[in-house]
């Protein structure tokens, strides 16, 4: 079967070892594609598929939803082999930033076009509003001079340089297709396309992002007393990722969170109330992927 190939140059670093390690001396390919899962299961939520959540997961060999279809669970395998090799075609073992590489999905046994577009689209997505990969999380700051600290680096970021050549589903198609799939719990605060925001060529730093969740900007491992449940879900904990996610690139400044069902009017009326303007609906990004009909 024939690979897919996908063409994209990295704009900034890529983190993909695990979010202990103090280095990235070399490319784990585990690292990139847990973070495609997590973008592909945002989209085919959005899209009425069901994705399990992989730490706890009631999926199991044939019986299993449109994620694990794809990217395997127990007694299932993934689908898909991924290398990541340069423009001439030869394997790499690290990736740097401005540079151009393929993601080669290998697949191992059939696969249907339907995945293979999703599969796309999933890195479409990225490029256009998001991040892949690890130390995604990581606040700039208020002070410019300082986001070129280790703590306030930019990961991440990406630009496709590839058109998919592939069948082109209308939105209708590929609802059916999820449908397909067994229908697994779906929690309110899994991450799902329609409650996610994004603003483009803009960046919260770390003391707006403290204002908007109402953290104690001095020790901001504390929220206020007026802090709502929202705001801390929102502002994250330790070792609960925050749900803002900021970079101050210049070739890439972007930021996009996500919220719980039906909290995404309040999240943006919190991000106005800072004068954050321009602010996108997730839906949006559906209207530019599926062809008509």
């Amino acid at each position: 079967m024939k690979p897919l190939e996908i063409k994209l140059k990295t704009l900034t670093p890529i983190w993909t070892s695990g979010i202990d390690s103090k280095e990235c001396d070399r490319l784990h390919e585990t690292g990139i594609i847990g973070s495609l899962r997590w973008w592909y299961e945002a989209l085919i939520r959005r899209l009425g598929g069901k994705a399990c959540d992989p730490t706890d997961s009631k999926c199991d060999g044939e019986d299993h939803c449109a994620a694990c279809e794809l990217f395997g669970c127990t007694g299932w395998s993934r689908k898909f082999k991924l290398q990541i090799i340069d423009v001439n075609g030869i394997l790499v073992d690290n990736i740097k930033i401005n540079k151009e590489y393929i993601f080669k999905f290998i697949f191992l046994r059939e696969v249907y076009t339907e995945e293979k577009f999703l599969l796309y689209t999933t890195i479409k997505i990225i490029s256009d509003i998001g991040s892949i990969g690890g130390k995604t999380v990581l606040k700039p700051s208020e002070k410019p001079e300082k986001n070129k600290k280790p703590h306030h680096l930019d990961y991440g970021l990406i630009e496709l340089n590839s058109d998919y050549t592939g069948s082109i589903f209308t939105k209708k198609q590929i609802e059916n297709f999820l449908n397909k799939f067994k229908n697994v719990p779906h929690k309110d605060d899994f991450p799902d396309l329609r409650n996610f925001w994004y603003v483009r060529n803009y960046y919260i730093p770390r003391d707006k992002i403290n204002s908007i969740v109402s953290r104690n900007d001095k020790n901001s491992k504390y929220y206020k007393n007026n802090a709502s449940e929202l705001q801390k879900w929102i502002g994250g904990k330790v070792g609960v990722s925050k749900k803002i996610f900021s970079f101050h690139s210049d070739v890439a400044r972007r930021t996009w969170g996500y919220t719980p069902k039906g909290k995404l009017e309040m999240v943006i009326e919190l991000l106005e109330k800072e004068n954050i303007q321009n602010i996108q609906r997730g839906n949006i990004l559906l209207n530019q992927i599926f062809k008509k009909g």
